[in-house]
């Protein structure tokens, strides 16, 4: 009888523990994104080899980091599994193959963004809802089809995101010191992302002194980071003796150059030869890149970075900083790459365009961003003064994503929209924190 007792209380406990799993709206959310996802990929290419996939290939097929060899142009997490499906689906379909790998991927970087979801709120609306834009929007989904960086940056920065989250609600060991391992990987697959390394130093030293009680998890986390630094300098030191540059890519002055081209900021400086190169490639309807690579075949790196540096200090290109900052407010923070590159989505049986579904299920601007960014500056300084305390969430998503656009603003001479997917995610678990905290005020109200 006793046994038979304990087999039915076995079973009930196994029952209500499937009754719960399926109470849970990952189940269903999950299933509803992967339907989506499968229907919009039927309607554009099945993957896309976009200008700077070129060089991810050949970098894939030279880098050997093990051995001292590092590509010129591209640092080497993606290269490495552009590598590994290389060898094992072979050339002819790499695209297709990388393509296929990335939406794989996207499946986990969905799931682990769920549980930063959840890691914020106990809402399943919101909850659904969050992760259901996250799961469906072509503006983030359709960076899985080009073989580009963009699909494995977004799942670092939901594992960043995920790491930190959980460590703000339960210092860790293991959290600390993970947290400067993705730092590494992240700045490995992107070098823009460098930002991150000197926030999360910054972070650590701030943590120190307000948390006193985690001092030992803390300097975990700093010598995480500081462990970074030393491979990156490492990495550059390589770089250095293959190609005479201590930087993590030959072309970190590239796009210094083409922004003050496009800017028209590289007519204030006094070198007529170098402007007259460059007026002459403008007239002849050369692209900005194609006037870079003139510049780069006839003057060496010290004579470029005066130039650009000269340029950049003037008053012509900060006032197209703020021009640049002024329009960009009035863009949607994603773009479906697979349609505005023009890259034959037209020649695709079944293409649809993307542009109002993408702006219906993301409908939020820079300019929406730069809002949000400014009430929390504002609240965190508020916080400090008043408080004498950090709202650790609130600085966490300010800090990454105003550091984002600022880079993007600054750095980046054009596909900005681009640049900045990674941070969707973050956008999105900042507007999931608010109103979280706007319905534990409301609760609180109502008592």
């Amino acid at each position: 009888m006793e046994k038979l007792r304990n087999n039915k209380e076995k079973n009930l406990q196994i029952k209500n523990k499937l009754l719960d799993f399926f109470k849970q709206p990952l189940i269903y959310v999950l299933l509803i994104c992967i339907i989506f996802q499968l229907k919009m990929y039927d309607t554009v290419q099945e993957s896309i080899l976009a200008y700077d996939s070129v060089s991810y290939i050949e970098a894939a097929k030279n880098i050997d980091i093990f051995h001292g060899q590092v590509d010129e142009k591209r640092t080497p997490v993606y290269p490495y599994l552009v590598k590994m499906i290389l060898n094992i689906g072979g050339e002819e379909n790499l695209a297709k193959n990388v393509a296929i790998a990335q939406k794989y991927l996207f499946i986990l970087t969905l799931l682990l963004f769920y549980y930063c979801v959840k890691s914020i709120t106990k809402n399943k609306i919101v909850i659904s809802i969050i992760t259901l834009i996250f799961g469906i929007c072509p503006f983030i989904i359709f960076w899985n089809v080009p073989l580009l960086t963009e699909s494995v940056s977004i799942l670092e920065v939901v594992i960043l995101s995920l790491l930190t989250i959980q460590y703000l609600k339960k210092p860790r060991y293991i959290l600390s010191g993970s947290i400067g391992i993705i730092i590494l990987i992240m700045i490995m697959t992107r070098p823009s992302f460098i930002y991150v390394l000197p926030i999360y130093i910054l972070f650590w030293i701030l943590r120190f002194f307000f948390e006193k009680t985690e001092r030992k998890k803390v300097i975990c986390g700093l010598i995480s980071c500081f462990i970074c630094c030393i491979m990156l300098l490492i990495y550059c030191s390589m770089m250095n003796n293959l190609y005479g540059e201590f930087a993590l890519t030959r072309i970190s002055n590239l796009n210094n150059v083409v922004s003050v081209v496009k800017s028209n900021a590289y007519k204030v400086v006094d070198n007529t030869e170098m402007v007259d190169i460059i007026d002459t490639a403008l007239e002849e309807e050369k692209t900005i890149w194609d006037v870079y690579e003139i510049l780069y075949g006839k003057y060496d790196k010290p004579q470029l970075e005066d130039f650009a540096n000269t340029a950049i200090k003037s008053p012509e290109h900060l006032k197209y900083l703020i021009r640049k900052s002024v329009e960009l407010g009035n863009l949607n923070i994603g773009y479906n790459y697979a349609e505005n590159a023009n890259l034959g989505l037209e020649s695709h049986p079944n293409a649809i365009s993307y542009r109002y579904i993408g702006a219906l299920t993301l409908p939020i601007t820079f300019g929406f961003v730069y809002f949000m960014l400014a009430i929390s500056i504002v609240y965190l300084i508020w916080k400090l003064v008043k408080d004498k305390q950090i709202n650790w969430f609130v600085a966490f998503f300010t800090s990454l994503i105003a550091a984002n656009i600022f880079t993007l603003i600054v750095g980046a001479p054009e596909e900005e929209q681009r640049l900045f997917s990674a941070s969707i995610s973050l956008v999105l678990l900042f507007i999931a924190y608010v109103i979280e905290n706007m319905i534990k005020k409301g609760r609180k109200i109502e008592k």
